[in-house]
């Protein structure tokens, strides 16, 4: 969690607000990184959203290779987050662009693992009506889930 300031001048500072001298715009963010670590073997299953305020989580759980689907499901503050961009990085391909969808009106996305690799889902949401006089205009979530994908 903290707080970052853009001033006018377009510096980005990591103060609230009011601690700014000429502010243009401040945004409280909150991160949160998941992995899902099956213990013991032959563990698949569906997986339960447990509440956070963005949550980027799969709706089914097993050992992903290359060529499975995952469909993956967002929520904002316990709804559905209809209509937001998940990003799906492969970070064993350099120079590779990230596979870019929108969620449907449930909130869910697909990607289909192309390649093997340690790949991560990553969700940005913007809570407009989260604001702090003097501390910050609104707050910026940002989810992001672990996944290995084998051949």
């Amino acid at each position: 969690d903290g707080i970052t300031t853009v001033t006018v001048d377009g510096q980005y500072l990591s103060v609230p607000k009011k601690d700014c001298e000429f502010p243009l715009e401040s945004a409280a963010f909150t991160q949160y990184a998941s992995a899902i670590v099956p213990v013991g073997h032959d563990l698949e299953g569906n997986v339960h959203a447990v509440g956070g305020n963005l949550e980027l989580s799969p709706v089914y759980w097993k050992p992903w290779r290359a060529g499975d689907t995952i469909e993956l499901m967002v929520t904002a503050k316990g709804s559905p987050a209809a209509g937001t961009e998940v990003a799906l990085i492969n970070g064993m391909a350099e120079g590779e662009d990230p596979a870019l969808k929108e969620t449907d009106s449930e909130g869910r996305v697909a990607f289909t693992f192309e390649k093997p690799g340690f790949h991560l889902a990553m969700v940005r949401y913007a809570d407009n009506d989260d604001s702090k006089e003097g501390y910050y205009d609104r707050r910026n979530y940002t989810a992001t889930l672990y996944i290995l994908v084998t051949k």
